[in-house]
């Protein structure tokens, strides 16, 4: 994103899913809790989502979320950092993926 943001040339940025089915699925929290991760890496990871959302909200150019399919957990808090958010007929959105039942 910094990269992108730092190309004059460019008009806007589109963020899409690759093909139809999600956005972003999130990440897969029952990985969080397996004992090969200590608190020195959940930092690290920490900062590392959030230094990628920072870069989404300080690209200098437009940032449009096309989204098709499930945009869920952080490829919703992506979508939510980009200045439009555009939905293809079907597509659903949550935090939890019970959200929608």
């Amino acid at each position: 994103m910094r990269v992108l943001s730092a190309d004059a040339e460019l008009r806007c940025v589109v963020i899409r899913g690759a093909g139809t089915k999600a956005f972003g699925a999130g990440a897969d929290i029952a990985e969080f809790g397996h004992g090969s991760r200590d608190s020195t890496q959940g930092k690290v990871y920490g900062e590392l989502i959030a230094s990628t959302m920072q870069a989404i909200g300080d690209c200098i150019h437009p940032t449009i979320a096309m989204i098709h399919g499930v945009c869920v957990g952080g490829g919703l808090e992506i979508a939510l950092m980009c200045d439009l958010r555009i939905c293809g007929e079907g597509s659903r959105s949550a935090f939890r993926s019970t959200a929608w039942a």
